[in-house]
């Protein structure tokens, strides 16, 4: 099964680490919480374990501490008054777009509550269909939808824009 963990690994890593790294928004928190469900699914293996359909095992994983993370941050954000996440939408990997419309964007994504914000990066910054991400995810496709009209709208509220 360790075997099997590295090819899981080529085929999936960047992908969950993406994800992470958009949901959470912190570098530091996606590295940790990529590193826990790898050792999670390393020690399940260890013991004989053997799931299903392990790629969805690991997706479920990773959605999974990333709601235990995201719901913690937001408890220790609220006793510290508020804090932006850095990391989330990186000026590198988005070159074309001003530094101020950037923090603005990070702005809008972060004060999305959870499930939008999953859909938000999985559509939005992954690319991913709504199938995809609704798979991905475990959902129906029509309440990924959903989801995702209402992340859009929240953001152009946050941002001023009018509803196309």
């Amino acid at each position: 099964m360790l075997a099997d963990l590295e090819v899981l690994y080529d085929e999936q890593g960047e992908a969950v680490y993406r994800y992470l790294l958009g949901t959470l928004g912190r570098r530091e928190d996606a590295e940790d919480a990529l590193q826990a469900v790898w050792l999670e699914l390393a020690r399940r293996a260890a013991s004989s374990w053997r799931p299903r359909d392990p790629a969805a095992y690991l997706w479920s994983a990773a959605r999974n501490r990333a709601r235990s993370e995201f719901r913690a941050r937001a408890r220790r954000r609220s006793r510290a008054g508020g804090v932006q996440d850095p990391d989330l939408l990186p000026a590198a990997a988005n070159p074309g777009v001003a530094p101020d419309k950037l923090n603005d964007l990070r702005a809008a994504l972060a004060g999305l509550p959870f499930r939008q914000r999953e859909l938000a990066v999985l559509v939005g910054i992954e690319a991913l269909t709504l199938r995809e991400a609704a798979e991905r995810l475990g959902i129906p496709r029509g309440t990924a939808a959903s989801r995702y009209r209402t992340a859009l709208a929240k953001m152009r509220a946050m941002l001023g824009e009018e509803e196309r």
